[in-house]
């Protein structure tokens, strides 16, 4: 990814996008502003697709059980989105919910899966550890204090 700059714009778009269908929507005094309301979710999980996307560039090289574990991920968001298309066309809109709500549990089995495989650091590299030296007069000097 030689340009993020790019996915951090398309990331902003649609974090606002999902604002703004949720601020036209707000009234739900007509059809179209429930449509809005019902639909905001779907930029924002645009835009967390996106992050993963960058994320999983990141990420090392996935074994068998990754790779099953990214297409299950992969399935339930199809099957989610799937499910909303199919209750806009067939106009059971009871399906909506469910849909995004399938979509979100892909994403987060995404963000699980993405999260076990970045790179790790040492943990002596986290921490700032205070050699065998220092630790002694510091330890000498608490002693001291407490005795006087």
């Amino acid at each position: 990814m030689s340009r993020p700059w790019l996915l951090v714009v398309a990331v902003v778009i649609g974090v606002v996008a999902s604002i703004a269908m949720i601020a036209a929507g707000w009234p739900e005094r007509t059809p179209s502003q429930v449509v809005l309301l019902e639909l905001a979710a779907l930029p924002l999980q645009f835009a967390v697709a996106i992050g993963l996307a960058f994320l999983a560039s990141r990420t090392r090289p996935l074994g068998r059980r990754g790779r099953i574990a990214r297409w299950v991920c992969v399935g339930l968001a199809a099957l989610g989105l799937l499910l909303v298309a199919l209750a806009y066309a067939t106009g059971a809109r009871g399906l909506v919910h469910p849909g995004l709500a399938l979509v979100w549990l892909g994403l987060l089995a995404a963000m699980v899966l993405l999260v076990v495989k970045l790179p790790r650091r040492r943990a002596g590299s986290l921490v700032s550890i205070i050699p065998a030296e220092e630790d002694d007069e510091v330890g000498d000097d608490s002693i001291e204090s407490e005795r006087d």
